[in-house]
C-alpha cells in the first residue's frame, strides 16, 4: 500500500498575535486521496500569516533545520514560550494512525530553543489510546512506550547526545539522535518517523508573502521541480541567468513541460522555454548548466523578466499546484494566494483543484470571489478575539452566498465572534482631514 500522510489539526497557542487559535482539515480516513483545500480570511493583522509561519515552523523542525531568530519575535509579547500542536492521519502498509506532534519553543541567545517536544501514535480502531513515541524535555526524555526497556548503554548515549546537540532544531526529528533511540522503538513507530521524516516533508511546501514579494518586486522567481518524487527548489533571478547541476537541469526541463501544459490554458497562448548557455563548473567542481527562462507567445521571445508580476507569481507556484492536483501526499501552504492574480482565473483555479485533486491546500486571501466556490466547512475567519483566533461561519445554508454573509458578519456582527474592528466611512473620512488640519 502507498503511503499517505495528511495534517488534519493545527493548534497555535502564545504564536505571533494568537494567543489561542485552531485550523482543522476535512481530511478523513476515507478521504485520503481527495483534494482538501482550506482558506484563511480576516482583516490585515488578525492571524492569518501566523497560521503560515507555525506550518513553515513545522517543515524547519521535520528538515532539522535551525530555528527562527528570535527577532522575528514569534512568541506572543511578554510570554515565555510558544505552543504549537500538529495532527496526522497516516495510512502504510502497517495500518491506519492518528499522529499527534506537540513543540514548545523558548527564547534562547539568538534563536528559538527547544523546550519540549513528544510525538505520539495509536491505531485506528475503537478504544485506542495515544501511545508515546517519544518525549523530550530539559528534566526528562522517554522513548517508546516505556522507559524500562532501555539498556543502560543506550541510556548513556542518549543523554549524552541530548546534552550535546544543539537546542535551535528539532530533537525528535534529528537524525543522529534517532540513530541511537531507534532501537528502542517499535515497528509501527519507526515506520511513523520515515513516514512524517521522509514521506510527508518532501512534499511539503510552504510559500510566504516574502517570496511573492520578491516575484511582485520582479526580482525572483521560486519554483519548485519533482526530482525522483521528492522536491528540489530552484530560485532564479530575473535580470540573469543562473548555474545549476547538469542532473538536477534534466528535471527542470520535465518540470517546466508539466507546467507549460497548465500555464497556456491559465494566460491563453503563453509558455516558458529554457534556454540554455552553455556549460560551466560549479563551486565544488560538478558540471553545471547555464541557462535563461524564455516567455513565448504569439511567436514572440522575450526574457521571462518582461511578463507581468501576476504571469510570474502564477508561473512561480504552478508545480505546486499540480503537486495539489495529481499527489494525495502533497501539503502546499501559500500566502497571500491572490496577489497579483486575477479574481475570475483564481476562483476557477482554486474549483479545478477542489473538484478533482488529490492533495491539500492552505492558504490565505484577501480576495472575497473564492468564497463562492469553497464550502463553510473549507473556510477559517480570524476574529478579534486573541483567544478564539479562527473560527467558521455559523448558521450558513446550502443557499447561502458565503462571500455576502461574512461582509454582512464584518460590519453587522451576528457570529460567535466579532470578525472586524468595523469603522464607519465617515470616521475614514475625517481621519483624513485631520491630516489636512495638522498641517494647516
Amino acid at each position: 500500500m502507498n503511503t499517505i500522510v495528511r495534517l488534519i489539526n493545527l493548534k497555535i497557542n502564545d504564536f505571533k498575535n494568537v494567543r489561542e487559535g485552531e485550523i482543522k482539515t476535512a481530511t478523513t480516513f476515507e478521504s485520503m486521496d481527495k483534494s482538501d483545500i482550506v482558506g484563511i480570511y480576516g482583516q490585515n493583522g488578525s492571524g492569518k500569516t501566523a497560521v503560515v509561519n507555525a506550518l513553515y515552523l513545522l517543515k524547519i523542525l521535520l528538515d532539522g533545520h535551525k530555528l527562527p531568530s528570535i527577532k522575528e519575535y514569534l512568541i506572543y509579547l511578554n510570554e515565555d514560550q510558544l505552543k504549537l500542536s500538529y495532527e496526522f492521519l497516516i495510512i502504510n502498509n502497517l495500518g491506519e494512525f492518528f499522529i499527534k506532534y506537540n513543540v514548545r519553543c523558548i527564547n534562547g541567545k539568538d534563536r528559538l530553543e527547544i523546550a519540549y517536544e513528544d510525538l505520539l501514535y495509536k491505531k485506528n480502531i475503537e478504544k485506542a489510546v495515544y501511545k508515546r513515541f517519544v518525549t523530550i524535555n530539559k528534566a526528562n526524555s522517554k522513548f517508546g512506550d516505556s522507559t524500562k526497556t532501555i539498556k543502560k548503554s543506550d541510556k548513556v548515549s542518549i543523554d549524552a547526545a541530548l546534552d550535546f546537540l544543539p537546542k535551535d532544531r528539532s530533537l525528535v526529528f534529528n537524525d543522529k539522535l534517532f540513530k541511537i533511540y531507534k532501537k528502542i522503538l517499535n515497528e509501527k513507530q519507526i515506520s511513523i518517523f520515515y513516514n512524517l521524516k521522509n514521506d510527508f516533508t518532501k512534499n511539503f511546501h510552504v510559500i510566504s508573502d516574502t517570496q511573492n514579494g520578491i516575484v511582485l518586486a520582479n526580482m525572483m522567481i521560486s519554483m519548485d521541480i519533482n526530482v525522483n518524487e521528492t522536491t528540489r527548489n530552484i530560485n532564479y533571478q530575473l535580470n540573469d541567468s543562473i548555474v545549476i547541476e547538469s542532473e538536477l537541469y534534466k528535471y527542470l526541463e520535465k518540470s517546466i513541460l508539466e507546467i507549460n501544459e497548465v500555464l497556456r490554458v491559465l494566460v491563453p497562448e503563453l509558455t516558458i522555454e529554457v534556454n540554455k548557455i552553455g556549460s560551466e563548473l560549479l563551486d565544488d567542481g560538478k558540471e553545471g548548466i547555464r541557462f535563461e527562462f524564455i516567455s513565448l507567445k504569439n511567436n514572440r521571445r522575450l526574457p521571462l523578466r518582461c511578463e507581468s508580476a501576476g504571469v510570474l507569481k502564477i508561473i512561480s507556484i504552478l508545480s505546486s499546484l499540480i503537486a495539489v492536483n495529481n499527489n494525495p501526499n502533497a501539503l502546499v501552504v501559500i500566502d497571500e494566494l491572490d496577489s497579483g492574480i486575477f479574481e475570475v482565473l483564481l476562483g476557477q483555479i482554486i474549483k479545478a483543484l477542489n473538484e478533482n485533486g488529490k492533495g491539500q491546500l492552505i492558504f490565505t486571501s484577501h480576495n472575497l470571489r473564492i468564497l463562492e466556490v469553497l464550502n463553510s466547512k473549507q473556510l477559517f475567519f480570524t476574529t478579534l478575539n486573541e483567544k478564539h483566533r479562527f473560527i467558521r461561519l455559523r448558521k450558513v445554508n446550502k443557499t447561502n452566498n458565503i462571500r455576502d454573509m461574512y461582509i454582512r458578519a464584518a460590519q453587522l456582527g451576528g457570529q460567535s465572534e466579532e470578525l472586524y474592528d468595523y469603522r464607519d466611512v465617515t470616521d475614514i473620512k475625517m481621519a483624513f482631514l485631520d491630516v489636512g488640519l495638522l498641517n494647516d
